[in-house]
């Protein structure tokens, strides 16, 4: 028997693909740089399940033209 994660013949594979979107949307312009840190832990109501919390600044560019908008967080919850 031969365990493997890798595509079958038909290329699927049991790996799903998650997308972070934020709301509301970052207002950034060229020259802007965003620094992300992403932390991911196991549920603590179901240890199979995952949670997601990410920080984001915008920093550099037009963001020091103007106030810079403070960093935000955002909870994601993977069922």
């Amino acid at each position: 028997m031969v365990l493997t994660t890798a595509p079958d013949a038909t290329g699927a594979t049991h790996w799903g693909q998650m997308t972070f979107q934020t709301t509301p949307p970052i207002d950034a312009a060229p020259g802007d740089t965003l620094e992300c840190e992403m932390v991911m832990e196991r549920r603590t109501d179901n240890q199979r399940l995952l949670q997601v919390k990410i920080t984001s600044k915008l920093t550099g560019g037009s963001a020091h033209a103007q106030k810079a908008p403070p960093a935000r967080t955002c909870l994601y919850r993977i069922e």
